[in-house]
């Protein structure tokens, strides 16, 4: 039963239609990953969070609220950072600029840490 939530939590990878205005996933998934704290083994989560990257905007949407969350935008090309809030109770799309390689990190409420890479 917990591999057919799991299974249901990733769709079927077409990226969807999406559900309301503003929250379609066109652009590249980018796979974002937990950031684990302890070095100590986890079990696995049913946590399931998308993300898009169209060139400007950034799509986050989280399969269970984890509250707000800080997310922070490193280029790696020239070092600036920038930060923005969102909350995680429903999709958040994220006006970013371009960034042709970047690093992302989401600080959730609830604890959580996440991890990400635009380009290379």
């Amino acid at each position: 039963m917990a591999f057919m939530t799991l299974l249901c939590a990733y769709g079927d990878g077409d990226g969807g239609s999406g559900s309301g205005s503003g929250s379609n996933t066109s652009g590249n998934p980018i796979p974002l990953n937990p950031i684990n704290k302890n070095n100590r083994p986890k079990a696995p989560s049913l946590q399931s969070i998308s993300c898009w990257y169209d060139g400007e905007h950034l799509t986050i949407s989280f399969a269970i609220s984890e509250g707000w969350c800080t997310l922070t935008v490193e280029d790696l090309d020239d070092a600036s950072v920038e930060t923005f809030s969102f909350d995680s109770s429903s999709s958040a799309t994220i006006w970013i600029g371009e960034h042709a390689n970047a690093s992302l990190a989401i600080s959730t409420a609830s604890g959580n840490d996440y991890e990400g890479v635009i380009g290379s």
